[in-house]
């Protein structure tokens, strides 16, 4: 005996892999955070330690992006170990209608 998936059976499977998967707190759009980073001012702008320092001391958030090792992860354990505060990440991005986590919960620990 086999079985077979109706016409109507495939359209439910494809419009359900479409969907995301995606269950936690609301994500953040990506377009609330790209202004920011596209900016002149900020557009290929080569980060030294004042820049760093005057980023952090203006107490506003810090958006790092970039590609892989280039100390996206070190640098905000180093700025939490120096200054022993905490450092907001949001859960989620939401880009083009899926939904990319950022929070990790073995690595982020959660804050109220």
């Amino acid at each position: 005996m086999g079985l077979r998936l109706s016409k109507t059976g495939k359209a439910h499977a494809l419009e359900a892999s479409q969907q995301s998967e995606y269950f936690g707190a609301l994500p953040v759009p990506l377009t609330d955070c790209t202004p920011k980073v596209r900016t002149p001012s900020l557009q290929n702008l080569a980060m030294t330690r004042d820049l760093l320092g005057a980023a952090i001391g203006s107490g506003r958030s810090i958006l790092m992006c970039g590609p892989p090792d280039n100390g996206k992860f070190s640098i905000p354990n180093g700025l939490r170990d120096a200054i022993g505060n905490t450092i907001h990440v949001p859960c989620a991005l939401e880009c083009a209608g899926q939904v990319i986590i950022l929070f990790d919960p073995i690595v982020h620990i959660p804050v109220e």
